[in-house]
């Protein structure tokens, strides 16, 4: 058996809830008063649990910052962001300067001799506070996409405690199976006394046999179930598939408040397209300095040779001549699409901050309503296990003295069993609608 079968008793954990999923709503069930006081503390138990609570597993907590570390996907966003910051350098540096060599194959006569060849070298300087404005843009948009990143290991911390809660329902839902087979284990004596009594008929030992195998088979498949959430939860760290998996059983809770509503513009996805915003109106900038008239300066160096026909003062001496030019950016055209391409982005990125904005807050009120669907469900589930227990033992005690009803008692047995399957499985959902608002909520308080 695997390091994951060594669950006995997993402890109730809840994230961020509002005090609103505090009401209980009560089953329409009659109880007695002892029965009732029972019920009283499972309520109160799962009313701690929906309050504003943020538990985490120390064993979750290990691999989430594991994948944090080695998630091939959140690895490549953080690349993403390093290679944006390359550009900063690429974007804010003065072109490269000109040089060039010229030789005259039919040499220009002077005064101080025939020019044989020119070396010209310039260097164009963009217009004041052009290369800045660039860097700034570029700067900006790199923040975007450090955004991305951030977002991005929110999303993958859910995405493992999304894959590790199932293995915990796995592990107690075998459990629970186990159990079930040794009570009808238990059951299968019993039968075969009441049928060597002649209580029973033959049919009734061979049904109890089927459901037993049938019982058993359940447990075959969830067993073999554990395999793909072990690759998969491994998988997100990157991980051998067979690497094994702890469940940690110690739950620290830790109150906290979940606010009622919530400003999302600290979300990193706002926050992207804040940066976005603020990049393109940069560039809007930049363009505006581009479309203003560049200088150049550069230096004209003239190889002269000496005159042989006469001497002349000088004769020979090379020529060097500075220069000044100047670009006319005359085509103005590109220059007012480039600045109307940055004001619709930045229209479309408003556009999708209001959008986002709205995503998050629908997300957020459809887990909250989740949550306390859940919560409602578990604690009736609870008080149907109890119920049910009582009847179980009320209709064993009826079939050990009479050997009447065994179908009615495999059915309850099996009610029994359905009502503590469906509890675990309201406590792992209710434990990722948590971590799900805790993704949500995550860089927004």
């Amino acid at each position: 058996m695997s390091q994951l079968h060594k669950y006995s008793t997993i402890p109730y954990q809840s994230g961020y809830l509002s005090k609103r999923l505090g009401q209980i709503v009560k089953p329409p069930i009659q109880i007695k008063r002892n029965h009732l006081r029972i019920a009283l503390v499972i309520s109160i138990c799962y009313l701690f649990a929906l309050l504003p609570v943020n538990i985490q597993a120390q064993a979750l907590q290990s691999y989430q910052q594991q994948a944090l570390a080695q998630n091939p996907s959140l690895q490549a966003k953080y690349k993403e962001f390093e290679a944006a910051m390359t550009k900063v350098n690429q974007v804010n540096s003065l072109p490269d300067p000109t040089i060039s060599i010229g030789y005259f194959i039919s040499p220009v006569e002077t005064r101080l001799g025939p020019q044989r060849a020119r070396l010209s070298l310039t260097q164009m300087f963009p217009w004041f506070g052009t290369l800045k404005a660039q860097g700034d843009a570029t700067a900006l948009q790199a923040e975007a996409t450090y955004e991305q990143f951030l977002n991005a290991q929110y999303r993958i911390k859910f995405e493992v405690a999304k894959a590790y809660f199932p293995l915990v329902e796995l592990d107690r839902l075998i459990a629970i199976q186990k159990k079930n087979l040794r009570v009808l284990y238990d059951w299968k004596q019993l039968v075969i006394t009441q049928y060597e009594n002649g209580k029973i008929s033959l049919a009734d030992v061979l049904r109890l046999g089927v459901f037993i195998q049938e019982m058993e088979t359940e447990l075959d498949l969830m067993q073999g179930r554990e395999k793909p959430l072990t690759v998969g939860f491994n998988r997100l760290l990157n991980r051998e598939d067979t690497a094994a998996i702890e469940v940690d059983q110690v739950l620290a809770p830790t109150l906290t408040t979940l606010p009622q509503e919530v400003n999302w513009s600290n979300h990193p996805m706002v926050r992207e397209y804040g940066k976005r915003i603020d990049s393109r109106e940069k560039q809007a900038l930049a363009i505006q300095k581009q479309s203003l008239p560049k200088i150049g300066a550069g230096i004209d160096y003239v190889m002269i040779s000496e005159r042989t026909d006469m001497s002349v003062p000088d004769s020979g001496k090379d020529a060097l001549m500075p220069m000044v030019s100047m670009s006319i950016p005359i085509f103005r055209k590109k220059y007012t699409s480039a600045i109307k391409e940055t004001q619709l982005q930045v229209e479309g990125y408003q556009q999708a901050i209001m959008a986002t904005q709205n995503d998050l807050t629908s997300q957020y009120e459809q887990l909250i309503y989740e949550a306390q669907r859940e919560n409602e469900l578990i604690h009736l589930y609870g008080i149907q296990t109890i119920e049910t227990e009582k009847i179980q033992q009320l209709m064993l005690t009826a079939f050990s003295n009479s050997g009447q009803d065994l179908d009615e008692l495999l059915r309850i047995q099996m009610q029994l069993l359905t009502y503590q399957m469906k509890q675990v499985k309201a406590e792992t959902r209710l434990h990722v609608i948590n971590e799900n608002i805790n993704y949500l909520l995550a860089g927004s308080l």
